[in-house]
């Protein structure tokens, strides 16, 4: 049975509200909202939702031979087309119109009905995407951050070393406290970086020094 058609101002128009892309019942979608942040979450919202608007809802329209879409109403919750079809049986017998041409024209809008109802379903799965993206590009940029941190704390302590042994190699001493910060900070991840033999426990290749205390060479 075909949905009954509602009216604005004496124009067809579908009803779009339920394009609630945040409230999904789908699992994943929820963790990745819930592992961005909110202002990126936004940011894919408004990506999904200007797609809808600007490129799929206007190819369906021009499908059917309807003109441009825009929105009305407080949430731009009403999707209307420009150049709409005659659906109402006064205006049509006002216009002289057939009965047969009215019922195409419900036909046709009902279908136009449908076919807005499954791009919206489209904009949910470009809303997924786009979250997923978000995160996989946020994930990335954390570990780049991570391994220039790393690599600069092995430089650091290197640098240490270099100076307890006597080679002043233009980089200044680095007081305890910060050393043990940056050590305590990124510790696991010196080892990938800084020339130690086997682990933090063995010898440190730049000094000879025995690696019990990670930051030896800082306390000599």
């Amino acid at each position: 049975m075909p949905k009954p058609i509602t009216f604005r101002n004496g124009k067809p128009a579908l009803n779009v509200k339920d394009i609630k892309l945040y409230q999904q019942e789908n699992a994943e979608v929820k963790a990745l909202i819930d592992a961005l942040d909110k202002r990126d979450v936004q940011a894919c919202y408004e990506r999904a939702l200007e797609t809808f608007w600007q490129l799929d809802a206007p190819a369906c329209a021009k499908a059917y031979g309807y003109g441009d879409v825009y929105s009305e109403g407080r949430s731009n919750g009403w999707l209307m087309v420009e150049k709409p079809p005659t659906l109402d049986a006064e205006e049509a017998e006002e216009l002289e119109l057939s009965a047969a041409a009215l019922r195409s024209n419900l036909t046709r809008w009902a279908m136009f009905g449908e076919d807005i109802e499954t791009t919206i379903w489209s904009s949910r799965e470009h809303f997924h995407a786009l979250l997923k993206d978000a995160l996989s590009e946020r994930q990335a940029l954390e570990r780049r951050a991570e391994a220039s941190a790393a690599m600069l704390l092995g430089e650091l302590v290197s640098a240490v070393c270099r100076l307890v042994r006597g080679e002043s190699d233009g980089h200044p001493r680095i007081p305890r406290a910060e050393l043990e910060r940056l050590l305590n900070t990124y510790g696991d991840r010196v080892e990938q970086t800084h020339p130690y033999k086997g682990n933090r426990s063995g010898i440190c290749e730049a000094c000879g020094g025995e690696m019990g205390n990670p930051i030896h060479g800082a306390t000599r």
